[in-house]
């Protein structure tokens, strides 16, 4: 390797490559093949095959891994591309000669807790969201990206809590077994418990988060994740069932081959009407062969304190979570590479988070919550000469139990606990091929198989314990293949894909009332979802798309038990969902303000419900899952960023649609959903905002950075059948949620930081969530004002 000296901004520093140029090819689309490997041999290759000049420190590229950059792009997206994630960032260039730098960490670090995606170390981000490396802004999907480095600063108790800053994306919790429930768009399952499978498909790395009869999302721990990738409307071709219309994609940081790294941070906290709160979280990388293999752990602890009141019990839902993650990361040739991790977290809680006002719940029984899951999960992707193949094995077992009394006004069965519980197994196995070679098309088809099975069931103790009970087994065998094709058009200017999606699952069903075994009971689903993009690149800065895409959620039979009391209940159909979207994304002014806007129009068919119908036996009745009737409606999502003056970073976001039933949905002679009306658990509108201003504390090296940031939820209205009798609809409406936080922290040039925030700092106390069949100590309630302060060290 040639060097040089170099003097000016740089100081003295060395060239890893310098070459002569002829022209500015650099503007023009390049074909790239440079596989991961070492910054110091990585950046000479590339700018080799480039035939431009990069000048960087030795220092700067020291110890670093650059990632692979194959296929045809300009100079400048292969240079970001390859420098991604390495804390390298381009500070100049003349379309000739790039200069790079180390970034600043304490600057890039410091970014509010409303989502933004348009910024990492190297002033892209890189997304995976249709199973291939691209820009976030070639990318013709409406995505928020949530950075692992924002995470880690936030004071939010997960991922969960996070998710409430993204456009169109509400999470609520129901009353049975706090189960979490994800909607985007306003696109929802019915209940999380029991009443089908999720609408929005939930990815912990590439362990498909999907449950064959609730739609339960994890709380996931947000430390050491690399990023959060949520993609809003349907999603069929590429991720299949339960991709209905949003996936989440939860990803972890990959063990780093080359360098040593511990970090931690530790929080505490106090809550009114509560007590003290605890967090601790640690992560170390540990190369075990410099360049070919590394372990990456993390371990984190969390202690929340309660602050809802039993008549005997203050303070009754604290509750405590345990998270332990590992990744082994090799990479044994240039082509090769081979990931494999485990991801295991624990969730106790005394009661779940509901209440009447005041914070307070009438039941003196037992109110326990317990939700574990063990995710395990084996990459493998070789880079051959004109595609990568890729394989992606996976395992979920999560367990929920929940204990709910019923001794409250409004169902009075004293001394009697209605007791919940679902475990869930799921294998995945999926395989992917993808072009990497130079021209105008570009490919990618797949495959995958997967096997889920879950046994739930209800208990009834105390005064009903006679009463019969369902329990049962559901279980889902599905395979899918699907493809996509590219072309290419007006020097790369414009791009029409194409792509399908065949899919087929056989359900079964076994179920039992307490002692009575019910035949089971079988049905078959399958769907062909296709998918249509067309984009236009008008710059390097600037995109605009047009797209189609359909989503679709398995149906299953329904339960013996049902059928023993409505023989001719038919069994639950798949529901389907059709989009139109224009979208439009880009930046001004070298990044200093930026936009994310989609317009679309869904129309949402076969829709998936839950009621309840009357059993001679149990005053609770019998639960059945049926397709109620079609709705439809335009909607759009708005997110923009603006730097007006260094140091200060503003954030805003809006989304609304009009998501309404077509006609009114009869059951049993009742209007369960009147013509107009908004599906269950759908929220019209969601919006955020934040501002964020970093300044130099004098001139010792240290910097404060002041942030705030507040979110709004529109009300959420539920409605169903309960043992035969409709529901008030004004019974089952949420309120309107607005929360604010805001933080100070200081950043040290000696790798620790101190945060002090106020989470909730309005103290909203209404209803979050409210069950339809109208019980007051069953709203769901958010913590109120929680003020605390957290201290974090890197090494």
């Amino acid at each position: 390797m040639a060097y040089r000296d170099m003097r000016g901004a740089l100081g003295i520093s060395v060239a890893v490559c310098a070459i002569a140029v002829s022209g500015p090819a650099w503007a023009q689309s390049k074909q790239f093949d440079v596989p991961t490997q070492s910054a110091a041999t990585g950046i000479p290759e590339l700018a080799r095959q480039a035939d431009i000049q990069i000048l960087v420190s030795e220092r700067a590229v020291r110890g670093k891994t650059t990632k692979a950059v194959r296929g045809a792009m300009t100079v400048e997206q292969a240079l970001r591309r390859l420098i991604a994630g390495t804390g390298l960032r381009i500070i100049s260039s003349d379309g000739r000669t790039f200069t790079l730098a180390a970034s600043d960490g304490a600057d890039a670090a410091t970014r509010s807790d409303t989502a933004s995606s348009y910024e990492d170390d190297s002033g892209e981000i890189i997304v995976t969201a249709q199973k291939r490396d691209q820009r976030l802004q070639d990318v013709p999907i409406s995505v928020t990206v949530l950075s692992g480095r924002t995470l880690d600063r936030s004071t939010s108790e997960g991922v969960r809590d996070a998710l409430t800053a993204v456009p169109s994306v509400a999470v609520f919790t129901d009353y049975l077994g706090s189960g979490t429930n994800t909607t985007i768009r306003g696109v929802s399952a019915a209940f999380p418990h029991f009443a089908g499978s999720s609408p929005v498909a939930y990815y912990l790395d590439s362990v498909p988060f999907g449950l064959v009869t609730s739609a339960f999302s994890p709380d996931s721990n947000a430390y050491d994740l690399d990023r959060v990738e949520v993609l809003r409307g349907p999603q069929g071709t590429l991720y299949g069932s339960s991709a209905l219309n949003g996936v989440v994609r939860v990803l972890t940081q990959e063990a780093d081959l080359n360098n040593y790294e511990v970090k931690a941070r530790g929080l505490v906290s106090g809550t009114y009407r509560g007590g003290a709160n605890y967090r601790a979280d640690g992560a170390i990388n540990v190369p075990l062969i410099e360049g070919k293999l590394a372990l990456r752990g993390v371990i984190g602890y969390q202690n929340n304190s309660g602050w809802i009141d039993q008549p005997n019990n203050k303070d009754a839902n604290e509750n405590e979570t345990q998270t332990y993650r590992f990744k082994l990361n090799a990479q044994p040739t240039d082509r090769l590479s081979i990931g494999a991790f485990t991801w295991i977290s624990r969730y106790d809680a005394g009661a779940p988070s509901f209440g009447y006002t005041n914070y307070k719940m009438s039941s003196v029984l037992d109110q326990a919550v317990k939700t574990d899951y063990d995710a395990y999960g084996l990459n493998i992707a070789y880079d051959f000469p004109g595609f990568t193949v890729s394989s992606a094995t996976s395992y979920l077992n999560y367990y929920n139990i929940g204990h709910l009394g019923l001794d409250v006004p409004g169902f009075g069965a004293s001394d009697t606990d209605y007791i919940s519980f679902v475990e869930s197994d799921i294998f995945s196995q999926e395989v992917n091929i993808h072009s990497s070679t130079d021209g105008n098309w570009r490919w990618s088809i797949g495959g995958i198989y997967r096997k889920g099975r879950d046994k739930s069931g209800l208990i009834f103790t105390g005064v009903l314990a006679a009463i019969p009970f369902p329990s049962g087994t559901n279980t889902s065998e599905s395979y899918a293949f699907y493809g996509e094709l590219t072309r290419l058009f007006f020097d790369r200017r414009l791009e029409l894909t194409i792509g399908a999606r065949h899919f087929h699952d056989t359900e079964t069903a076994t179920s039992r009332d307490s002692s009575v075994q019910f035949p089971p009971g079988r049905s078959v689903a399958k769907a062909n979802t296709p998918r249509a993009v067309l984009t236009w690149h008008a710059t390097d800065r600037h995109m605009l798309y047009a797209s189609y895409g359909q989503g679709f959620r398995s149906g299953y039979p329904n339960n013996g038990s049902l059928l023993a009391l409505y023989p001719d209940f038919p069994p639950l159909r798949p529901d389907r969902l059709y989009n139109y979207e224009i979208g439009a994304k880009g930046d001004f002014w070298n990044n200093r303000l930026g936009y994310d806007f989609a317009v679309y129009y869904t129309k949402w068919k076969d829709i998936q419900q839950q009621l309840t119908l009357p059993h001679p036996e149990s005053p609770a009745g019998v639960n059945a899952l049926y397709n109620s009737g079609t709705a439809s409606g335009k909607g759009f999502d708005l997110s923009i960023f603006a730097k007006p003056i260094d140091g200060l970073t503003l954030n805003a976001s809006f989304s609304w649609n009009d998501l309404s039933f077509d006609s009114d949905v009869l059951s049993a002679g009742e209007v369960l959903f009147a013509k107009g009306a908004r599906p269950s658990g759908s929220p019209s509108t969601t919006a955020s905002g934040s501002a964020e201003y970093q300044f130099p504390l004098g001139e010792s090296g240290y910097k404060g950075t002041f942030s705030a940031s507040v979110s709004y939820t529109s009300k959420i209205t539920y409605r169903g059948i309960f043992a035969g009798a409709a529901a008030l609809t004004d019974l089952g409406a949420s309120d309107e949620m607005t929360v604010a936080k805001a933080s100070f922290t200081i950043d040290a040039p000696q790798n620790w930081s101190a945060t002090l925030f106020v989470d909730n700092i309005n103290n909203w106390d209404g209803i979050a969530a409210r069950t339809f069949v109208g019980i007051d100590d069953w709203n769901a309630r958010v913590r109120p004002r929680t003020i605390g302060l957290q201290v974090a060290y890197r090494y």
